[in-house]
């Protein structure tokens, strides 16, 4: 399925050498002709080893990549199962296990709220998708989401 597009000036490949264990798990394919420049992990190394600054700025980017493309993973998805909530109904609270990810539909979706600390800091409407970082990073639940629609 295709997640993404590179243009001029993108990079990709860097999440394999960022971590230890090199590992991809993702594939690019061009679909024009493409001029790419290789850079060895051997070179990456010295480089990032010199630089904590673009090491961490490298994998910010990936990061934010990687919650991007989990975002276009699941507009793809055709069997996903659909969760009717009530106002004042929770998605999830803060500190809960990540299990899942969610998108509000485009159609017939809310509002939600998002707080940390009890706090109102964001608002979901339809068409934003939210959850997906508790995946892809194995952490808890960072705030709580409630309908309020």
């Amino acid at each position: 399925q295709l997640v993404a597009l590179l243009r001029r000036g993108d990079f990709f490949g860097e999440g394999s050498l960022l971590e230890d264990e090199s590992k991809r798990f993702t594939s690019a394919r061009c679909a024009t002709p493409v001029d790419v420049i290789e850079i060895k992990r051997a070179d990456f190394d010295r480089y990032t080893k010199t630089s904590a600054e673009t090491r961490n700025e490298l994998r910010r980017k990936w990061r934010a990549r990687n919650l991007s493309y989990a975002k276009n993973l699941l507009r793809l998805q055709r069997n996903v199962k659909v969760l009717t909530l009530k106002k004042g109904d929770f998605v999830y609270k803060e500190g809960d296990k990540g299990t899942s990810m969610f998108r509000v539909d485009d159609t017939n979706g809310g509002e939600l709220e998002v707080l940390h600390n009890g706090t109102v800091v964001h608002k979901y409407v339809p068409g934003d998708s939210f959850g997906e970082s508790s995946l892809l990073f194995g952490k808890p639940r960072s705030s709580t989401v409630r309908c309020i629609s």
